[in-house]
């Protein structure tokens, strides 16, 4: 029945399909992209402009009372222009007319779903890749300095805990970062509030594993954990979002940064328990990172003859996306790295 019909509609009917489905596949996996201070005034053009993001300094503490009859003294508001670039991604796949003859269905309606998952995936990856190293880290069962270069010593056991969110928090409250009160839609070019009135109720954000939401699940002491069904009614949510903890929503990815093992390359899963990975869950705060919008978001599908040059028989069709964006960090000190293992029932 669908494939009846989507052959009976007319291209452009066709092509907002495509272009609907692609944008809710690759949304589910803009989890790191959704934390970001959005930048909506994305240069014209499409490969490597200058833009800026603003972050503002705060004001000192009034501490003398005011003069009665006497207007008001100012005080000028400082900021802070930070600048980023803003770069073209793409990717395309070719379809043969074998594989198009020989395949169930909407081959074109697949490569989509494809596509839009690789486009998520890439800009994720490449927003974690520019964020995740910039945060303060943290290092499990580890005390004094916490170098990012020890991350090789945290013990086997030392997975993530209430205790390491609890540390974490206390940074953040140290730094005076604040709550993000709304969450970027890439795709929409828009930011969108979490909880409409109220901003996030006073909780961070955190991007963590699989694993590491397991473990910290697991930890004896999370009685206080609440599942993101118990409250969706009443927030709105962040892709992936699990629950919340201690003054932390959770939002869980595979995409996550996962670091190699700790004792060098290992070859089977026993292995891998012994030596470990070390896993990065980052918490952040409201203007941790910059981040613009998707700009020309676009995808495209050439029919059979036109995919490449000099297909003079109609053998190959072609589908692929492209897109402009930049990100950046906007003060580190708004962001903690807690490197963990995981323990080893979760690999």
């Amino acid at each position: 029945m669908a494939t009846t019909t989507i052959a009976m509609m007319t291209e452009s009917i066709k092509n907002r399909y495509y272009d609907e489905l692609f944008l809710t596949v690759s949304e589910k996996n803009l989890v790191h992209t959704q934390l970001g201070q959005l930048n909506r005034q994305v240069p014209g053009g499409e490969n490597a402009y200058a833009v800026y993001w603003t972050r503002f300094k705060p004001l000192a503490a009034v501490t003398s009372g005011a003069t009665e009859g006497a207007a008001t003294a100012t005080v000028n508001l400082s900021a802070v222009n930070v600048t980023g670039t803003v770069t073209q991604y793409d990717n395309a796949v070719a379809i043969s007319d074998v594989l198009a003859a020989t395949s169930m269905g909407d081959i074109m309606k697949e490569a989509i779903r494809e596509l839009g998952y690789n486009a998520g995936l890439s800009i994720d990856t490449v927003v974690r890749d520019t964020i995740v190293p910039g945060g303060i880290p943290q290092l499990a069962a580890i005390t004094g300095a916490q170098a990012v270069t020890r991350w090789s010593s945290i013990p086997r056991t030392a997975v993530l805990s209430i205790k390491e969110i609890r540390k974490a928090t206390m940074t953040l409250r140290k730094m005076d970062a604040q709550a993000p009160d709304s969450k970027v839609s890439m795709s929409q070019g828009q930011s969108v509030s979490t909880n409409p009135g109220a901003g996030m109720g006073g909780y961070w954000a955190s991007v963590i594993s699989p694993e590491t939401v397991y473990d910290l699940q697991g930890d004896t002491a999370t009685g206080a954990w609440v599942d993101s069904n118990r409250y969706a009614g009443s927030d709105k949510l962040f892709s992936g979002e699990v629950g919340k903890l201690y003054g932390v929503r959770f939002l869980e990815t595979s995409n996550a940064k996962v670091h190699a093992e700790k004792n060098g390359a290992v070859t089977s899963r026993s292995a891998i328990v012994a030596s470990g990975v070390i896993h990065e869950t980052l918490i952040v705060g409201a203007n941790y990172f910059g981040i613009t919008k998707l700009q020309q978001l676009q995808t495209f599908i050439k029919p059979f003859g036109q995919a490449i040059g000099g297909d003079i028989t109609n053998k190959v069709a072609g589908a692929g996306w492209k897109t402009s964006f930049g990100t950046s960090i906007l003060f580190s000190g708004f962001g903690v790295s807690v490197f963990s293992s995981v323990g080893s029932n979760s690999l």
